[in-house]
């Protein structure tokens, strides 16, 4: 046999599998020569075969072992990249790396949660978003797109940060909170045919949008891009096509229980109201009833205990590590009046005075937040510029205030 003196090659075959393939093993002589997972090319099924040396005779001894079923669903997928980051990050690192993360926080982050978006991962200048709706994911480009070019007006050239957007809808498989397939990758592919400041997305996308967005995108025609064996059909929409839509062409972003047609049509709103109205009239006569019936009523929060308000609360916001928060009541007053501070998105801590009203706690005058004592002993806060909201949800730090 050919080879070291010191090594042997076995040649294992399945017994009973045909569709199973052979499998060869190297071992030292004298050692066991291992494991080896063969899976049958049907089923989820591998077999873990366990063979060893005996004499001249290779044996095996074989186990099933079943395979997680892998998760998939249909979704929209959004690849976004900064164009030129390169050349940016050689001239001005600390701006560039600023600037990018000002852009994130002020404008691509809020659209992103406002079109009902979640971002799976960022990498460098890179941006991966899935959504439930390749209407939503339009949307939300646009808006983006809309949101930086009016930022860029002010900005010289040479350091504006201008992104390419690539939308595509497809099958993806899920992974914790990771995302795989052939969609995400058409989704990368589609970002790099796309010019800076536009949007680019694939024909099944455009196919879905076209009749329900008023944008027009242009045929660019079948394109060969690397690692995709098909061609794929690109739809564009350029910056300056972008920058040129009036104001009612854009698409509107609604939160996902308001696209239901029953909340949609101003005319069936009457019964709603009405069917409210009658609710309410029941649960206040059964709320009398029970207060006049009853030895003792007990009120949420005990005695209206304005104590449980008190001490550090921290959180992050849109469940983004990178933006965290914190709340210190520093002081509450029997009657209900409270004074802190608050951090927000990593910023100087601010002060403010306010009234505990209906368990919650309501300041601010340009950003306004409102945090809500919840019965399970969390704090649930948001914050609203104008019209945009962010969201968290606050734990009780249990260390000394001031620390």
């Amino acid at each position: 046999m050919r080879g070291s003196p010191r090594e042997q090659v076995g040649l294992l075959r399945c017994q009973g599998a045909a569709r199973e393939p052979v499998k060869r093993i190297r071992s030292t002589v004298g050692s066991p020569l291992g494991l080896c997972d063969l899976r049958c090319s049907d089923s989820r099924q591998m077999w873990q075969y366990s063979a060893g040396k005996a004499g001249r005779r290779t044996h095996a001894t074989r186990c099933a072992v079943t395979l997680p079923r892998t998760e998939r669903r249909l979704a929209a997928i959004l690849a976004a990249d900064v164009a030129g980051y390169s050349r940016l990050m050689g001239a001005d690192e600390v701006g560039t790396l600023n600037a990018l993360k000002e852009h994130r926080r002020e404008r691509i982050d809020p659209a992103i949660a406002r079109h009902n978006g979640r971002i799976v991962r960022t990498i460098g200048d890179g941006l991966l978003v899935e959504f439930p709706s390749v209407v939503d994911a339009v949307g939300c480009a646009v808006a983006i797109q809309r949101a930086i070019l009016a930022f860029n007006a002010g900005i010289h050239a040479d350091r504006q940060i201008v992104l390419r957007i690539g939308i595509n809808v497809g099958d993806i498989i899920i992974d914790g909170g990771d995302i795989f397939g052939d969609g995400v990758n058409v989704a990368a592919r589609l970002e790099a045919l796309c010019e800076p400041g536009g949007v680019c997305i694939s024909r099944y996308a455009n196919e879905q949008v076209r009749d329900k967005l008023r944008l027009s995108f242009a045929d660019l025609g079948e394109q060969r891009v690397k690692n995709i064996a098909r061609a794929i059909g690109v739809f564009g929409l350029s910056a300056s096509d972008i920058a040129a839509l009036p104001e009612e062409a854009l698409p509107e972003s609604e939160p996902a229980v308001a696209r239901t047609p029953l909340l949609r049509a101003p005319r069936r709103r009457t019964p709603l109201i009405v069917a409210g109205a009658v609710i309410l009239v029941v649960i206040l006569a059964v709320g009398g009833w029970w207060t006049l019936h009853s030895r003792t009523v007990v009120l949420p929060f005990e005695n209206w205990n304005f104590a449980a308000f008190s001490g550090r609360w921290v959180g992050i916001w849109d469940n983004n590590p990178l933006y965290t928060t914190s709340l210190t009541i520093e002081s509450v007053s029997p009657t209900g009046d409270v004074t802190g501070s608050y951090v927000y998105w990593s910023e100087n801590r601010s002060k403010f005075a306010a009234k505990i009203a209906d368990n919650t706690i309501n300041f601010g005058s340009r950003y306004k937040f409102t945090f809500r004592l919840r019965p399970d002993g969390k704090m649930e806060g948001t914050r609203d510029d104008s019209g945009v909201l962010n969201t968290t949800v606050l734990s009780r730090d249990q260390s000394p205030v001031g620390q």
